[in-house]
C-alpha cells in the first residue's frame, strides 16, 4: 500500500530578482492548510530570508484552520514562506544554482529547527522544474552584494508529497546536489557558440554552455 502524502511544498521563482520563494509544512487535517497557489502574488521580505507579507490584488493571502480563514503571518509561523537569492558566488544564475540554493536554505532551516531527515522528496520537485533554464540563465557577472531584494512578484504552486511515510531517506542520492554540482550529466554539443543542454542522470535537465562548434556543456542533475 502506497504511503500517503504527508508534506506540502509551496514554491515559486521570481526570475526578475533571481529569488526562489518556498515554504514547507505538514499535511495535517487537524492543522492549518497552508496551500496557496496561483499567479501574480506580491511578496515582501525582511531582507534576511523571511517573507513578511504575501498579497494578491492588494489582498493578503489566507489559510484555513478548521474552516476559518487566517491571514498570512498569523499562523504562528506554520505557513510562513522563505525567500532565497539563487545568484551564485560569481553572479551566475542557472538551474543547478537554483537547486543548490534551495538545498542549502532548506538544510539550514532544518538545522535551526533541530529537524532531521531526508529532503530528496522536496529537492526533486525543484530539480524537475525549469527554473534557471533558457532565458532565465545569467552568466558570471559583477554583482553588488549590498543590494537586497525586499519585494517582488511570483507565481506559486503547491505540491503534496511523501517525505516521512516511505519517502526518500537522508541518504537519498538526490541529496548529492548539496555541493552545488551533484552528479554531472554530459551536455549536448553546442553549435556556433550556443548553449548546450545537458541531461543529468536523473532525467532532470542540466544547462551547460557550448563553446563554439561542438562545445560540450556540463549539466547538473541529481541521480534518482
Amino acid at each position: 500500500m502506497a504511503a500517503s502524502n504527508d508534506t506540502l511544498l509551496v514554491e515559486g521563482f521570481d526570475p526578475e530578482n533571481n529569488v526562489l520563494v518556498f515554504g514547507v509544512s505538514e499535511v495535517d487535517e487537524n492543522g492549518f492548510d497552508c496551500t496557496v497557489e496561483g499567479p501574480d502574488y506580491t511578496y515582501v521580505t525582511d531582507g534576511a530570508g523571511s517573507v513578511t507579507a504575501l498579497t494578491k490584488n492588494s489582498q493578503s493571502a489566507s489559510f484555513k484552520l478548521a474552516g476559518v480563514e487566517v491571514p498570512y503571518g498569523q499562523t504562528s509561523g506554520v505557513c510562513d514562506l522563505s525567500a532565497v537569492d539563487v545568484t551564485g558566488p560569481a553572479g551566475q544564475v542557472n538551474h543547478g544554482q537554483v537547486v543548490s540554493s534551495f538545498v542549502h536554505a532548506l538544510k539550514e532551516q532544518m538545522k535551526e529547527a533541530g529537524v532531521q531527515g531526508g529532503i530528496g522528496c522536496l529537492v526533486r520537485i525543484i530539480a524537475q522544474s525549469d527554473y534557471g533554464k533558457d532565458d532565465q540563465q545569467q552568466g558570471p557577472t559583477v554583482t553588488d552584494g549590498t543590494v537586497v531584494v525586499t519585494t517582488g512578484e511570483v507565481d506559486l504552486t503547491a505540491h503534496e508529497t511523501t517525505c516521512n511515510g516511505g519517502g526518500p531517506k537522508s541518504d537519498d542520492p538526490v541529496d548529492a546536489v548539496d555541493d552545488g554540482n551533484g552528479n554531472n550529466g554530459n551536455g549536448n554539443n553546442g553549435t556556433n557558440g550556443n548553449n548546450g543542454n545537458g541531461n543529468g542522470n536523473s532525467g532532470s535537465n542540466g544547462n551547460g554552455n557550448g563553446n563554439g562548434n561542438n562545445g560540450n556543456g556540463n549539466g547538473n542533475g541529481p541521480k534518482k
